[in-house]
């Protein structure tokens, strides 16, 4: 489902886009009865977004929040992010300080290596997701008239020392890495057609290694064995 400018004026009460500054649009209702977005590329035409909340939907790009400057807070929690990679379009943010995205795929099943690798991505961030169980009834979609939003009370406040460490220790996400920070950390397709180039070239490397352990009866050896290769190791090509 596509988030669209009706939608965004409703939800904000707002005229006009370029005036929109909170914007809700948690899925309360999931299943059936209740929405959920897949793209919301109408962000790129908000650039006074302050707190945006995206949670229970089915979003898995992040490239449209790029160009929000003014944004603070981004609630992102059970959505379909499938790769840290997606972080770098959260770089050039300065002012962002909150994120909640836990409970996506991109989170994998080593809770500290994830949470060092998010934080070195973005040093910035004061508050990351909620290491504890929120009140029976509660929900991430109330704003405070003032200052941060109710969520961001339950967010896991950010130290100084888990910083310096996630600085040392924690697992650089790059542009290229569309396929995470390891292990547990990996991208399920994201919809992009970056993500699907480089997927497909995971894909390819997989079926080959497979070609190559099961030869095609009466083959002495694979045929890609008889293909000479570079020096280097076919990891550290680009796709």
């Amino acid at each position: 489902m596509k988030l669209t400018r009706k939608m965004v004026l409703s939800r904000a009460k707002a005229s006009e886009l370029q005036g929109v500054r909170k914007l809700n649009c948690w899925c309360g209702r999931p299943g059936p009865g209740g929405s959920k977005l897949t793209d919301i590329s109408i962000c790129r035409e908000m650039p006074s977004l302050e707190v945006v909340t995206l949670s229970v939907n089915s979003v898995s790009s992040l490239e449209p929040l790029s160009r929000c400057r003014q944004l603070r807070e981004l609630y992102l929690r059970r959505n379909r992010v499938g790769s840290l990679a997606e972080l770098r379009h959260l770089r050039a943010l300065p002012r962002l300080r909150v994120l909640w995205l836990a409970q996506n795929p991109c989170c994998g099943p080593d809770p500290t290596r994830y949470r060092m690798a998010v934080l070195r991505a973005l040093p910035q961030l004061q508050r990351l997701d909620s290491q504890g169980h929120q009140p029976l009834g509660w929900t991430d979609r109330r704003p405070s008239p003032r200052g941060p939003t109710a969520a961001s009370a339950v967010l896991t406040a950010v130290t100084e020392d888990e910083l310096a460490r996630a600085l040392m220790e924690g697992e650089e996400v790059t542009a290229l890495d569309v396929q995470g920070v390891g292990p547990g950390l990996g991208a399920e397709d994201d919809g992009s057609a970056e993500a699907r180039e480089d997927l497909s070239c995971g894909e390819e490397e997989a079926r080959d290694s497979w070609a190559r352990s099961h030869p095609p009866p009466g083959a002495a050896f694979p045929p890609r064995h008889r293909v000479s290769r570079p020096a280097a190791p076919r990891a550290g090509t680009m796709c």
